[in-house]
């Protein structure tokens, strides 16, 4: 497994913090005007404008199918109390018998059917029946018009080694009995057909073009594409139970508008490592769903799913997503690259809570909003992102989306949104970042929360692109390490970082907020230390908040700022005088985002002194 040099610095918890109220919103307090934008200075008309300048990997990132080699290491697990102990063939599965089934054109070759076994076919239709134990089933050869039904006893072993199945009338692969180890080696193809409709045998499930009723565990060392062409919503590979992957096998699944999603489980999906090149075109699709949990522990991960809402249920409107979980979702490594085009889509859409604890994530929505709300000139969302009506019907895309809390560790998250309505990171409760780092440029808020965000470690910068927020919460916001950094829309008076009617907490953390008239929303409290002030200066210069000849915050401006609401702190700020500097030139530090971090000195620009809070 590969190791992310972001992973694990912090401890993984999910906070609740209760605020006490303390100061009134300090931007009602300190409003002095000194100097008139140009290069440098600080007052103005309250606004930004231009666009974002360059924002390094947020701004050029990119998803598309990657069919490059990609290596990682794998620990096969010794210890009976690892809860994936017994998904590893190595640990689960005795060999003994290995039977061999050869397709062709027109029928199909066996060999060394093991006695008490049986194998029948109807043409290149093969059913097999099984009650040997430690059966390793090898299945190559070629044919157009076949497929594969398997009942097993015992647990057993599926050797897929360059076959090739297409099933016109149903699943090419189908295991209604069967506890099986699917053995990837060589390159294996599965596809359906175009018929309205599969074509159900004793009346049993064909929910996907491979599909079993029990686990399925994916290992070796091959290749399997699978093409869903069906339009009756058959999936591409599919299990009544769970599905895992591990390091070494390379899916690509396509699934054309009128299937089904790419790969779905109904108890738990499990990915310790592949390569995957997922694609969705049908509406309200998924390129991975769980009606249970999710686990991404390694791989690296394309998924793109184009379709729009399926609105065939207008009480339960569902839009399309990359990774979609009922339950619990929890990403701990890997590379995911996700992308989701269509109207209201998401990159990643839970129903539970979310746990990122490291990987590198890479996530695009480009689609709009689907409906309208009631409201008719209001955007979902209104002041801390509250719905303007009880009777919306709209679908709005999301970079992620949770449910029930959402909690960042580890890792590294990129989320980019320019749909309508798009929003970057979402928490219908809390979302919690402890440590990590999380980019996100957003039509909409950056990030949002319904009850509250809390900052522990790690370092946030979320900028809104369109309309909204850069950081919004309905409740309350407490930074008390790492960084956060919230830059607003260049529209009207939104928010850099907005709270209604809560408490702002602040305390050993760099905290930027840029934009907006009303200095953290309405009815907006304050504890902890920060500077406020109104700033002007060009898109691409510094400005930098110092202590004598030390420098405490420096950051670069990312759009051209005219008399906008600036609000500051850092982890050594106190109550007393700073200078204040606009056009500043720092050294030897580095940028992150729009971060100029550990400057040694600042020189030039424009400065002024200003009075910590």
């Amino acid at each position: 497994m590969r190791t992310n040099k972001f992973r694990n610095l912090f401890a993984v918890s999910f906070l609740c913090l209760i605020c006490a109220c303390t100061t009134e919103n300090p931007f009602e307090d300190w409003q002095q005007d000194f100097g008139h934008g140009g290069q440098g200075g600080f007052g103005g008309n309250g606004s930004m404008s231009g666009n974002l300048t360059d924002l390094g990997t947020l701004s050029s990132f990119d998803v598309a199918m990657d069919n490059r080699p990609f290596t990682e290491t794998e620990v096969i697990p010794s210890d009976e109390s690892d809860p994936y102990y017994n998904e590893y063939v190595e640990n689960n599965f005795e060999a003994k018998n290995t039977t061999t089934i050869t397709f062709a054109a027109d029928g199909i070759v066996t060999d060394n059917v093991i006695n008490g076994d049986t194998i029948i076919a109807e043409g290149a239709c093969v059913t097999v029946k099984a009650h040997s134990k430690g059966l390793t089933l090898k299945v190559n050869g070629t044919t157009p018009n076949g497929s594969l039904r398997i009942y097993s006893e015992k647990k057993f072993s599926l050797l897929l080694s360059d076959a090739s199945i297409t099933n016109a009338e149903g699943a090419a692969i189908n295991i209604q009995n069967g506890n099986c180890f699917v053995q990837l080696e060589g390159k294996s193809l599965l596809a359906d057909g175009t018929s309205a409709a599969y074509i159900k045998i004793n009346d049993e499930d064909e929910k996907a073009v491979f599909f079993s009723e029990d686990d399925l565990r994916f290992s070796g060392n091959g290749s399997l594409e699978i093409a869903c062409n069906n339009p009756s919503g058959k999936s591409g590979i599919a299990s009544d139970d769970a599905l895992f992957f591990r390091p070494g096998i390379v899916v690509q699944v396509k699934s054309s508008a009128s299937a089904g999603h790419g790969i779905k489980a109904n108890d738990a999906i499990v990915v310790k490592g592949g390569v995957f090149n997922i694609q969705t075109e049908g509406a309200g699709k998924k390129a991975f769903t769980s009606d249970g949990a999710g686990n991404f522990d390694g791989g690296r991960i394309v998924a793109i799913t184009t379709g729009g809402v399926d609105a065939s249920d207008p009480t339960d409107l569902s839009g399309a997503a990359c990774i979609k979980t009922d339950s619990t979702l929890v990403i701990t490594g890997g590379e995911l690259r996700l992308k989701s085009t269509g109207q209201g889509g998401k990159g990643i859409s839970c129903d539970q809570n979310i746990h990122i604890a490291g990987g590198d994530l890479y996530i695009i929505t480009s689609g709009n909003m689907y409906g309208t709300s009631s409201s008719g000139n209001m955007r979902p969302g209104g002041w801390g992102g509250k719905t303007s009506s009880n009777t919306d019907t709209s679908v709005s895309p999301k970079g992620i989306k949770g449910d029930m809390d959402v909690l960042i560790s580890g890792g590294n998250v990129f989320v980019r949104t320019s749909g309508t309505n798009g929003e970057g990171i979402e928490s219908k409760d809390t979302l919690n970042v402890t440590g990590g780092n999380v980019a996100v440029s957003a039509y909409d808020d950056g990030l949002n929360a319904t009850r509250a965000i809390n900052v522990s470690g790690g370092r946030v910068f979320s900028v809104s692109n369109g309309v909204g927020d850069g950081i919004d919460s309905n409740g309350s916001i407490s930074v008390t390490g790492g960084v956060m950094i919230g830059i607003a829309s260049t529209q009207g008076s939104e928010e850099g970082i907005d709270l209604e009617n809560s408490t702002f907490t602040i305390s050993n953390a760099t905290v930027i907020s840029i934009g907006g008239g009303m200095g953290g929303g309405m009815g907006a409290r304050y504890s902890g230390h920060y500077v406020s002030a109104t700033l002007s200066g060009n898109a691409g210069t510094y400005v930098a908040l110092t202590d004598g000849n030390t420098p405490l915050t420096v950051f670069l401006l990312p759009r051209t700022c005219n008399g906008t609401s600036l609000l500051l702190s850092s982890p050594k700020l106190t109550s007393g005088t700073y200078t204040l500097t606009s056009g500043a030139e720092p050294t030897g530090g580095q940028l992150w985002m729009n971060l100029y971090e550990n400057a040694t000195s600042v020189s030039g620009g424009t400065s002024v002194s200003v009075k910590a809070n």
